[in-house]
Protein backbone atom coordinates (compact mmCIF):
# COMPACT_ATOMS: atom_id res chain seq x y z
CA UNK A 1 0.00 0.00 0.00
CA UNK A 2 1.23 3.54 -0.63
CA UNK A 3 0.29 6.33 1.48
CA UNK A 4 2.71 9.29 0.05
CA UNK A 5 1.04 12.21 0.57
CA UNK A 6 1.57 15.05 -2.07
CA UNK A 7 4.86 13.42 -2.70
CA UNK A 8 5.54 11.95 -6.08
CA UNK A 9 1.65 11.97 -6.25
CA UNK A 10 1.04 12.42 -9.89
CA UNK A 11 3.47 9.69 -10.66
CA UNK A 12 3.58 5.73 -9.85
CA UNK A 13 5.42 4.05 -8.14
CA UNK A 14 7.35 1.18 -9.54
CA UNK A 15 7.78 -2.01 -7.55
CA UNK A 16 10.86 -4.42 -7.67
CA UNK A 17 11.29 -7.80 -6.36
CA UNK A 18 14.51 -9.02 -6.06
CA UNK A 19 15.49 -6.03 -8.65
CA UNK A 20 12.72 -6.98 -11.54
CA UNK A 21 9.57 -4.99 -11.87
CA UNK A 22 6.40 -6.48 -10.65
CA UNK A 23 4.07 -4.02 -11.32
CA UNK A 24 3.75 -0.05 -10.47
CA UNK A 25 1.48 2.02 -7.39
CA UNK A 26 -0.61 4.79 -7.72
CA UNK A 27 -0.97 7.52 -4.86
CA UNK A 28 -3.07 6.10 -2.02
CA UNK A 29 -3.57 2.50 -4.17
CA UNK A 30 -3.34 -0.93 -2.36
CA UNK A 31 -2.49 -4.01 -4.54
CA UNK A 32 -1.76 -7.73 -3.71
CA UNK A 33 1.34 -9.59 -4.84
CA UNK A 34 2.44 -12.97 -5.47
CA UNK A 35 5.86 -13.66 -4.19
CA UNK A 36 7.06 -17.23 -5.65
CA UNK A 37 9.98 -17.42 -2.63
CA UNK A 38 10.11 -16.03 1.11
CA UNK A 39 13.02 -13.80 1.58
CA UNK A 40 12.69 -11.80 -1.50
CA UNK A 41 14.00 -8.00 -1.85
CA UNK A 42 11.45 -5.77 -2.60
CA UNK A 43 12.16 -1.80 -3.64
CA UNK A 44 10.05 0.70 -4.70
CA UNK A 45 11.74 3.57 -7.37
CA UNK A 46 10.41 6.00 -9.13
CA UNK A 47 12.05 7.99 -11.95
CA UNK A 48 15.49 7.65 -10.80
CA UNK A 49 14.88 7.96 -7.05
CA UNK A 50 14.40 4.69 -4.88
CA UNK A 51 13.50 3.60 -1.27
CA UNK A 52 15.66 1.43 1.09
CA UNK A 53 15.54 -2.15 0.18
CA UNK A 54 13.10 -4.70 2.73
CA UNK A 55 13.27 -8.33 2.88
CA UNK A 56 9.50 -9.86 2.56
CA UNK A 57 7.83 -12.92 2.93
CA UNK A 58 4.40 -13.97 1.96
CA UNK A 59 1.89 -12.61 4.26
CA UNK A 60 3.37 -9.36 4.43
CA UNK A 61 1.64 -6.43 4.42
CA UNK A 62 4.19 -3.55 3.48
CA UNK A 63 3.63 0.24 3.16
CA UNK A 64 5.59 2.66 1.00
CA UNK A 65 5.77 6.34 2.60
CA UNK A 66 7.45 9.51 1.89
CA UNK A 67 10.73 9.73 3.83
CA UNK A 68 11.04 12.70 6.13
CA UNK A 69 14.14 13.79 4.41
CA UNK A 70 12.21 13.91 1.26
CA UNK A 71 9.88 16.34 2.57
CA UNK A 72 13.01 18.34 4.21
CA UNK A 73 14.53 18.55 1.01
CA UNK A 74 11.50 19.46 -0.94
CA UNK A 75 10.55 22.30 1.46
CA UNK A 76 13.65 23.97 1.55
CA UNK A 77 13.76 23.89 -2.48
CA UNK A 78 10.59 25.11 -2.86
CA UNK A 79 10.55 28.09 0.02
CA UNK A 80 13.78 28.73 -1.62
CA UNK A 81 12.33 29.10 -4.92
CA UNK A 82 9.60 31.28 -3.64
CA UNK A 83 11.75 33.26 -1.67
CA UNK A 84 13.66 34.14 -4.76
CA UNK A 85 10.62 35.21 -6.66
CA UNK A 86 9.62 37.34 -3.76
CA UNK A 87 13.19 38.98 -4.12
CA UNK A 88 14.09 38.66 -7.68
CA UNK A 89 16.01 42.43 -7.67
CA UNK A 90 18.72 40.66 -5.68
CA UNK A 91 18.76 37.04 -7.75
CA UNK A 92 18.98 38.75 -10.72
CA UNK A 93 22.00 40.89 -9.61
CA UNK A 94 23.95 37.91 -8.10
CA UNK A 95 22.95 34.94 -10.09
CA UNK A 96 25.66 32.53 -9.37
CA UNK A 97 24.83 31.75 -5.89
CA UNK A 98 20.93 31.44 -6.94
CA UNK A 99 22.55 29.34 -8.89
CA UNK A 100 24.80 27.53 -7.79
CA UNK A 101 21.99 26.59 -4.18
CA UNK A 102 19.57 25.42 -6.69
CA UNK A 103 21.53 23.01 -8.32
CA UNK A 104 23.02 21.78 -5.27
CA UNK A 105 19.81 21.46 -3.82
CA UNK A 106 18.13 19.71 -7.09
CA UNK A 107 21.04 17.08 -7.00
CA UNK A 108 20.44 16.58 -3.24
CA UNK A 109 16.86 15.72 -4.12
CA UNK A 110 17.92 13.87 -6.79
CA UNK A 111 20.68 11.73 -4.31
CA UNK A 112 18.42 10.88 -1.43
CA UNK A 113 15.93 8.54 -0.55
CA UNK A 114 12.50 9.82 -1.44
CA UNK A 115 10.26 6.29 -0.02
CA UNK A 116 10.60 4.32 2.83
CA UNK A 117 9.13 1.14 2.25
CA UNK A 118 8.73 -1.05 5.53
CA UNK A 119 6.37 -4.40 6.45
CA UNK A 120 4.06 -3.27 8.92
CA UNK A 121 0.93 -4.95 11.12
CA UNK A 122 -2.02 -4.56 8.84
CA UNK A 123 -4.31 -3.35 11.38
CA UNK A 124 -1.15 -0.32 11.46
CA UNK A 125 -2.60 1.72 8.44
CA UNK A 126 -6.58 1.05 9.07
Amino acid sequence: MRRTSWMGGLLPITLKLNGKKIGTLKSHEETEIEIPNNDMEMQATQYGTSSNKITIDDGDTVMIKSSIMSHMVMGILFSFIVLSVLFSNIVFNHTWPYTTITILLVLLGLIIQHYKIEVIDKAEWR
